[in-house]
């Protein structure tokens, strides 16, 4: 008689987990990608707004 630890999972829901660490995954990898973006966004936001300052003084 097998107890609840030895019995294995069903297959189709371990697929399911496992696609799901996946989706986890690629996603954790694109974190520090968009933070990059963003950071160049904030920096172009900053000179155009430099850049706006300029022009009304000048």
């Amino acid at each position: 008689m097998q107890d609840q630890r030895s019995k294995p999972k069903n297959p189709s829901e371990l697929d399911l987990l496992r696609q799901r660490i996946i989706d986890l995954e690629t996603e954790n990898a694109e974190i520090p990608e968009l933070g990059n973006k963003l950071l160049k966004f904030a920096e172009v936001e900053v000179e155009k707004k430099r850049l706006r300052q300029i022009k009304l003084i000048g």
